[in-house]
């Protein structure tokens, strides 16, 4: 399960890569995380195969979701600086990606990354705290002085969730606590989930 969510800069992605800890927000160690990786629309800032190799062989990192969208809050916005929105369908797929790992994790962290970690990644990491249950509290004290979520994106997340709700009611109530059943609840929600993940990860949901 998800015990974590913070929101981090680029530089702090590329500090993993040079074999540094993270300084501002380490995982700690013997925990697992996982990554949103945000990029406005330049492909070649995209995080290589390399790259991720590093960052999980060296740094534990289990998956990642890359995202390809600017920091602005209207087509209109986007349009004046050649970027894309964020859109409803990237926020089910945030939704979608928030609850397969959140199956599939043990104690792990969420790490969400954008350029500066204090709008794009910032919404995100706000909304999946909330959405994990979290202490919300605790993760404004802590990260609210610095961040100003991006307004659209956590606009359109919270309109995802409660379509997600409604669609779902019922279906995705917690796992049962025998070791069979939880196994064969996990397989059915990864099944309806791998579509979200990259192929190496999605492998490993493959039902059993």
């Amino acid at each position: 399960m998800i015990q974590s969510v913070c929101a981090v800069a680029e530089a702090d992605i590329w500090t993993l890569l040079r074999g540094e800890s993270m300084r501002n927000t380490p995982i700690p160690p013997g925990f697992d995380w996982h990554l949103i990786s945000i990029r406005a629309q330049n492909p070649g800032h995209l995080l290589t195969a390399k790259d991720l190799a590093i960052l999980s062989g060296m740094h534990r990192l289990q998956s990642w979701l890359s995202m390809l969208f600017g920091d602005v809050c209207s087509p209109e916005e986007a349009a004046s600086w050649d970027v894309s929105c964020f859109t409803s369908e990237q926020a089910k797929q945030v939704i979608q990606y928030l609850d397969a790992i959140n199956v599939l994790a043990g104690d792990e962290i969420l790490v969400v990354q954008c350029y500066a970690g204090k709008s794009r990644s910032a919404a995100i990491a706000d909304f999946a705290t909330r959405y994990y249950g979290l202490d919300y509290a605790a993760y404004r004290q802590k990260h609210g002085e610095y961040t100003t979520p991006n307004p659209l994106v956590l606009k359109l997340l919270n309109e995802a969730w409660a379509e997600h709700k409604a669609a779902n009611e019922g279906k995705l109530a917690a796992l049962p606590a025998d070791p069979a059943a939880m196994d064969e609840a996990r397989d059915a929600l990864r099944a309806g989930l791998c579509n979200v993940m990259p192929p190496w990860l999605a492998e490993k949901c493959v039902p059993r």
